[in-house]
């Protein structure tokens, strides 16, 4: 009877809505419009008007207790009543008069969460529920279900005591005194659950229905639920009666699938040796996983952790089995066919639980090669003597047949011995098997064949030539099947022998000894006799009836002479008008072993009555013995048993799937694109004779300079190899291998492969495959391509060189990388490449191949495969890092603090200075300033430069003495030493190369807040002057300033168009794009810049220019003096100005974060896998990389990967763009006496190298002497104190009210009394705050 629903909306998964469907016993069998469902309609048909109401799937719950459930509606329901433990206790006080419950009686209830308790988040205990009844023994269950607390009462009936053991795999609180607090968690909870009153079978059923309706009414109609252990006074047996009855009874409105629980291997053991398995069962109610349970919960603090709980330090939680446990449930469960779910919720419990699934699969492993050992070998031992030389041809091998006499230009053929009727299996044997043949590397080895003897081919005579016309699919007529054909027809066709009773089989079964005939028998002759003239026999053993038999003989009843009709038969070598091969039914057919189908050639004959034909004859006009080849007609035809198999050896060939990663995380970068070439490498190959070469076919490389000319090396100087190019392998005319600015290989362009898209466009170049963003730009499309790259066209057997032409933003490009496609494998090689600049040359690596099928375009049952191999391209990532160091020009700061006596332990005298001293440029002299006579100065002999100062009316000198021991120090070394020391600045000279030292600063400066903007560097060609610089003026005022001289960069772009010459076929158009790299302006970009009048600045003493100042008058950066355009200079004079926002704000810099997740590292927040349109997969993310501001504080940063930075003063940035910076201190340290240090211009070059950059912080410096002014002589003896200055919330000096600074602390004190005509100088000068 069907029932058929109508005027509904009904949702079948996909839209739109149908407004009827039709069920029949149970089951949908139409969902469509109201008249379809009409349709259906017969007579004693129901229908059922919907009204409108919405219709859809019933839901699954993939994680309950149906029974517990059931149990927990005739509780109490705490859910409701957990906001405090008060009203929980009042809402039980309540439940119990309204249930009017005696003492006694157990009282349960279940759903409280004292993580809600607003008056104190805590268990509740014995006492708490004490306080609801003493009369009733009370076991309120936690919301979790792995917690449960008892009152008094029921630990007296429960016989529970202070002396009570506690449990494995759970655990009970204690008091101070040893008795039991109430608190039960996990397996602990059984000592009370045992105790509670036993449901019976129809309590159980009242309980799953109860449940049952509650989920109904939430649309639910099917639940994975866990119940065998819900009463663990209940035989799980009892459980099972209870769901297979109220299925019998019909009751049943929720499909269960049951997670069977045990607790011990035991139990498990008996279960499954009742029968019971995963997916035993009925639709209804069927049997699931072996469910256990790892650990509790979080709530609970039983969930087993790692380590301890924060809130809890005394407890990891509760592990309820131990490894050991898992490992010998899990394999027996698993090596029985049940499947195996597990409840884990601590971090803990993971490592056993997965060393347990670890142990069942390499079990599985075993035991299944114990099973497949059988089978090992079996190309050896199936391989059957076939080779037409006896001696075993070339190799030796009677088992292989060498296909070497050549037929036309790249056609071999060979003919094998005779063989058996029957169907056999060509496999074909490649050289490349043995010691990796290099032509035969070339090529793919054609798919295994079966074929089938007896086959003939047709062989005709064409009309119109004369020629002889072979037809190799079909075959000839004559000795296909015919299901009319007689015994004697087949006799004779085939020259095999019916209805001989030397072909018998002898057999023991059930009923002894007997035999059968396997083949050629009359259907009217009985099958076969018995050997057995007693007991065990059954007489209808003798009249072909025993089933027995049968069994394990097919034709044991004669059944190799029946005719039959078969349907779905495929005839191989009949193709369709569309290219399919031909089906048909309704085809005459003999059954036996096998199937004799007409007009097929029958494979079903008997294997060992082939009468071979003698293939040697004496020719009667010459009188010489010929070997005979296929020849002849019908009948006449001289080989008996035939057949031809053409193999088709391609070129291999292979997509390729260049996947760009990250080098240290792994992650293939999706943020930003990479642009590729691939060329036609070099390799080694030596051409032997006309048609055969030798060699490995392995990429070759060799030795690089740069643009200059100069080897590239790494640090420790070893020459770095690269893959080679160019048209004659044998040749060296492209060495060395040349490489431009960029670092990118100067290959010979003619060797550089070019492909189509599908559109014909792109040629040389590579775009991302999955995610291609297409822009119009100035008239042009613009292609920005992301994510991995797969070239368009497979690339055939050989050698080849990735070049990457430009990388993702923040990423060095990888050196090239070699790759070879050859049939046996696709490999690619690996630079071994150290964090230090060090090299260890390259590393082959074998790339992962997927495969996947592709519909043959107007087919519906064919398809092809295409192979696309995966390279891996590693990026590096830009590292930078950022010092904050005292600056040791000032000679003063916390090494060089002023003392009463200096390093020797002479009397420290103030020395005369007038100004600050300071160190060389080279860092290896100390200069500074002294006044007095002219004779005086002059005396000395160590005083150059004196001049009259006509402002001070005294003569001024210099002195240059060699540098002492300072917070500044000049290091000497190779570049990799330098690099490799901490707090070492490299020097370099203005053209880049390595001066051969260094500056290592000995003192960092901690509390200092920094920030880095972005920049870019501008080109001064004129006062006022810069070269694509602009601005734009209105009223007299700068609105704006733009550069537009900006740099470049590579964009996919049409380059041109190309045209199909006259005479070559194109499959898409007539014309074409042509697609290749362009150089592209970057865009133009804003810079800031200062309104003059809003600022305090002043001219630069020794440059001219002018410096935009703090409010305590230090400098900062210049500005341009008409415009105010904002700059600085970076270590070597090149000039860098802010980039701005669309607000004209600077542009703070964010970098990308490496965060952890369940993989490992990341620099993805969500990154997610999703596969592609054919299967493979791909990872996809909207540029959510992980980003963080670049402004810190200095010993109290993160770096790049989380790690806490809290000492020397160091910042490491990772993965920048490469380009223009500039720092700023923005937080100054001035407690620790130092002064706002310049804006500073960094610029961050292509390397995958540690680039160092060092902020330097000057203290607040003045000269101090006490001077005689006749005599200019200091004078001996005057005691002098230096005070800090007061501060105020901003760092500004505080000032009493007649304008008198106010005095600190005081910080330094020493007495006067250097003079002129002494020898001894006194280097540490007294200038501090």
């Amino acid at each position: 009877m069907r029932i058929i629903y109508r005027n509904g909306a009904v949702y079948t998964g996909e839209l739109p809505l149908c407004e009827a469907f039709v069920t029949e016993d149970g089951r949908f069998v139409y969902a469509g419009t109201n008249e379809g469902a009409m349709a259906f309609k017969e007579e004693g048909d129901g229908i059922r008007e919907l009204k409108g109401r919405f219709v859809c799937a019933g839901f699954n719950d993939s994680h309950m207790h149906l029974l517990n459930y059931g149990n927990a509606l005739r509780m109490a329901d705490l859910s409701a009543h957990t906001t405090s433990m008060g009203g929980m206790k009042e809402y039980m006080k309540d439940f119990i008069l309204e249930h009017n419950i005696r003492p006694g009686t157990w009282v349960k209830g279940r759903g409280w969460n004292h993580d809600y308790f607003e008056d104190g988040r805590r268990f509740p205990d014995r006492h708490d529920l004490d306080g609801i009844s003493m009369e009733h023994p009370i076991c309120l269950i936690r919301t979790c279900g792995h917690a449960c607390v008892v009152n008094t009462k029921a630990l007296e009936l429960t016989g529970i005591t202070k002396d009570t053991p506690q449990v494995e795999g759970g655990r009970f609180e204690v008091e101070a005194d040893g008795r039991p607090n109430g608190i039960f968690r996990e397996n602990a909870m059984d000592l009370i659950y045992g105790r509670l009153p036993e449901p019976t079978k129809e309590d159980i059923k009242e309980m799953i229905l109860a449940a049952s309706h509650a989920l109904n009414r939430c649309g639910v109609t099917s639940s994975q639920t866990d119940d065998l252990l819900a009463f663990n006074n209940v035989p799980y047996e009892r459980v099972l009666e209870a769901y297979r009855e109220l299925e019998a009874e019909g009751r049943m409105t929720v499909r269960v699938y049951e997670q069977s629980q045990f607790t011990t291997l035991k139990d498990l053991k008996g279960f499954l040796e009742k029968g019971y398995h995963t997916g035993w069962g009925t639709p209804w109610f069927k049997i699931g996983p072996l469910k256990m349970l790892g650990d509790g919960s979080l709530g609970a603090r039983s969930a087993y952790l790692s380590r301890p709980y924060a809130d809890d330090p005394s407890t990891c939680g509760i592990p309820i089995f131990t490894r050991e446990q898992f490992e010998e449930m899990v394999g027996y469960a698993n090596s029985h066919g049940m499947q195996v779910a597990v409840h884990a919720i601590g971090d803990g419990i993971l490592d056993d639980i997965l060393a347990a699934y670890e142990k069942a699969l390499f079990r599985a492993a075993e035991e299944a090669g114990s099973y497949l050992s059988v089978f090992s070998g079996l190309d050896n031992r199936l391989a059957i003597a076939w080779d037409s030389d006896a001696g075993g041809g070339a190799d030796g091998d009677v088992t292989t047949l060498q296909c070497n006499t050549r037929n036309g230009k790249d056609d071999y053929f060979n003919h094998s011995i005779m063989l058996a009727y029957g169907t056999y299996v060509i496999v074909e044997q490649v050289p490349a098997d043995v010691d990796r043949e290099l032509a035969n590397r070339h090529f793919t080895r054609d798919y295994p064949r079966e074929i089938t003897l007896p086959f003939v081919p047709d062989i005709g005579r064409d009309e119109g030539t004369g020629e002889a016309d072979v037809n190799y699919q079909t075959g000839s007529p004559y000795f296909r099947y015919d299901s009319t054909d007689t015994p004697e027809d087949l006799i004779r066709k085939y020259k095999i022998r019916f209805n001989e009773e030397t072909h018998i089989i002898q057999a023991n079964g059930q009923d002894g000894r007997f035999e059968i005939y396997k083949y050629g028998l009359d259907k009217d002759v009985r099958p076969g006799r018995s050997l057995t003239s007693q007991a065990p026999y059954e007489e209808e053993y003798m009249d072909g009836g025993n089933n027995a038999v049968k069994g394990y003989y097919a034709g044991y009843t004669s059944q190799s002479e029946d005719a039959g009709i078969m349907d779905g038969v495929v005839y191989d070598g009949y193709e369709t008008a569309d290219g399919q091969m031909e089906v048909r039914d309704q085809v005459a057919a003999m059954k036996g072993m096998q199937t004799a189908i007409d007009g097929k050639f029958a494979s079903m004959l008997v294997p060992w009555t082939v009468l071979p034909p003698a293939v040697d004859r004496i020719n009667p006009d010459t009188g010489n013995v010929e070997t005979l080849i296929p020849s002849g007609t019908g009948g006449d035809f001289n080989f008996v048993a035939f057949a031809q198999e053409d193999f088709e050896d391609e070129y291999y060939n292979s997509r390729l799937r260049i996947e760009k990663l990250d080098s240290e995380t792994g992650d293939s970068i999706i943020h930003d694109g990479a642009l590729f070439k691939i060329y036609a490498a070099k390799r080694d190959v030596e051409k032997k004779g006309m048609s055969t070469v030798a060699g490995s076919g392995n990429v070759l490389y060799g030795e690089a300079v740069d643009w200059r000319g100069n080897p590239v090396t790494d640090a420790d100087g070893k020459r770095i190899l690269y893959p080679r190019v160019g048209k004659n392998n044998g040749s060296t005319d492209d060495l060395p291998v040349r490489l431009d600015k960029e670092g990118i290989p100067q290959y010979d362009e003619s060797q550089l492969i070019r492909q189509e898209d599908q559109e014909g466009n792109e040629t040389g170049i590579f775009r991302a495959y999955s995610t291609i963003r297409e822009i119009v730009i100035d008239g042009q499309v613009k292609k920005v391509p992301v994510g991995y790259i797969e070239t368009y066209k497979p690339l055939g057997a050989g050698a080849y060189v990735l070049v990457e032409i430009q990388a993702p933003e923040g990423y060095v490009k990888s050196r090239p990388v070699a790759f070879e496609v050859y049939a046996d494998s696709v490999s690619f090689y690996r630079e071994k490449r150290n964090t230090d600049g060090t090299t260890d040359g390259w590393e082959e690596d074998t790339a992962v191949k997927y495969q996947y099928a592709i519909p043959v375009a107007g087919s519906t049952n064919k398809v092809r495969t295409r192979t696309v191999s995966r390279i891996k391209v590693e990026d590096y990532p830009s590292r930078m890092e950022i010092h904050k160091v005292e600056d040791g020009d000032s000679l003063v700061g916390n090494q060089n603090i002023l003392q009463k006596t200096d390093a020797q332990g002479m009397a420290e005298t103030s020395g005369g200075f007038e100004e600050n001293v300071t160190v060389n440029d080279a860092g290896d002299r100390l200069a500074y300033k002294v006044s007095g006579r002219k004779e005086k100065l002059e005396e000395r002999g160590d005083v150059r430069d004196i001049v009259y100062n006509p402002e001070t009316m005294q003569w001024d000198g210099y002195v240059t003495k060699p540098f002492d021991e300072y917070s500044e120090h000049i290091v000497e070394g190779t570049e990799k030493e330098l690099k490799a020391m901490s707090g070492v600045k490299p020097l370099y000279r203005p053209d880049g190369t390595f001066s051969g030292r260094g500056i290592r600063f000995d003192i960092s400066v901690s509390g200092a807040g920094l920030s880095l903007y972005h920049a870019i560097e501008i080109e001064k060609t004129g006062e006022h002057v810069y070269k694509g610089v602009s601005a734009t003026v209105k009223d007299g005022r700068v609105t704006g300033i733009t550069d537009t001289n900006t740099g470049t960069h590579k964009e996919i772009r049409v380059v041109g168009e190309e045209n199909s010459p006259g005479n070559a076929m194109k499959t898409h158009k007539a014309s074409w794009n042509v697609w290749d790299t362009v150089i592209v302006d970057n865009a133009p970009v804003n810079l800031y810049f200062y309104d003059l009048n809003q600022v305090d600045t002043r001219e630069d003493p020794d440059t001219g220019e002018l410096l935009v100042l703090d409010k305590k008058g230090n400098p900062l950066c210049f500005a341009d003096s008409v415009t105010g355009m904002a700059y600085v200079y970076d270590d070597y004079g090149r000039m860098l100005a802010y980039t701005v926002d669309d607000e004209g704000n600077k542009i703070l810099v964010k970098s990308i974060q490496v965060r952890k997740d369940e993989n490992g590292q990341t620099i993805y927040e969500n990154k997610t896998t999703v596969d592609d349109e054919n299967g493979l997969p791909i990872y996809y993310t909207g540029k959510n990389v992980a980003a963080k501001d670049e402004s810190w504080t200095t010993d109290n940063s993160m770096d790049s990967y989380g790690t806490p930075e809290t000492s020397g003063a160091g910042h490491s940035i990772a993965r920048l763009p490469f380009g223009a910076y500039i720092l700023e201190e923005q937080g100054v340290p001035y407690d620790q006496g130092y002064i706002q240090a310049r804006h500073m211009g960094l610029i961050l070059r292509d390397t995958d190298e540690v680039q160092k950059y060092f902020m330097q912080n000057e203290f607040t410096k003045t000269a101090f002497a006490k001077l005689d002014v006749r005599t200019q002589k200091e004078v001996r003896g005057a005691v002098m104190t230096l005070y800090r200055a007061g501060l105020d919330s901003d760092g500004s000096p505080l000032k009493e009210q007649d304008g008198i600074y106010k005095k600190g602390q005081v910080y330094a004190s020493w007495i006067s009394g250097y003079q002129y005509g002494c020898d001894k100088i006194g280097l540490n000068q007294k200038t501090l705050i």
